[in-house]
């Protein structure tokens, strides 16, 4: 009804996110769309797969929180669907622990989620938002956030006084490379790290 994100499986499965249906789907090849999670309440918009552990990542409408589930919890359009990072109340560029000891909130902020993709060599999340590139540890307990572009926390190496303006994809395309969609700047750009993002 409204897709807002898609990513794609080495088998050729797809995972949908449909805003407009308030859904992820899964599509194959000349077969009819399926829902593996509905009725979510969320208005998914941006969505990532990590290949590791079998998780789906999606953005909700608000763009503050990232929420996972496991496809293997997924039974007849149901999931069970959690909080990977990020605070309800709170928009803000903040790095910290995504979430807490005790499953609650953690003290990592979001500023409207753009896009994702998950790197499963580094095991990170990199999150597109509107002045930033953050780095989530999906191997970490707390899921620690980290900044590793824009608002101030790394400049740009062609362009050192430009902030980013609306990263709008995102994508790897290598170990520790990324490239995305620096969409206010009309740019295309690339990422390159030395190492997965330290803890904040």
């Amino acid at each position: 009804d409204d897709p807002q994100g898609i990513v794609s499986l080495p088998d050729g499965l797809l995972f949908v996110a449909d805003r407009g249906l308030d859904a992820i789907k899964t599509v194959r090849e000349n077969e009819a769309a399926s829902t593996l999670a509905g009725s979510l309440n969320l208005k998914p918009f941006s969505i990532a797969f990590n290949a590791n552990d079998e998780m789906i990542y999606f953005a909700e409408e608000a763009g503050n929180l990232v929420y996972a589930f496991k496809t293997a919890s997924c039974s007849s359009g149901s999931c069970s669907v959690s909080v990977e990072a990020g605070q309800s109340g709170l928009q803000s560029v903040q790095d910290g622990t995504g979430r807490a000891e005790d499953g609650g909130e953690g003290t990592a902020a979001f500023q409207g989620i753009m896009s994702m993709v998950h790197d499963p060599t580094s095991n990170t999340l990199y999150i597109g938002e509107a002045t930033a590139i953050r780095a989530i540890d999906t191997s970490s307990p707390t899921k620690n956030v980290t900044t590793v572009a824009g608002n101030a926390a790394a400049v740009l190496a062609d362009e050192p006084g430009l902030q980013l303006s609306h990263v709008t994809g995102i994508c790897i395309i290598g170990p520790n490379n990324i490239a995305f969609v620096d969409h206010g700047n009309h740019r295309i750009r690339m990422l390159s790290l030395v190492g997965p993002p330290p803890p904040p």
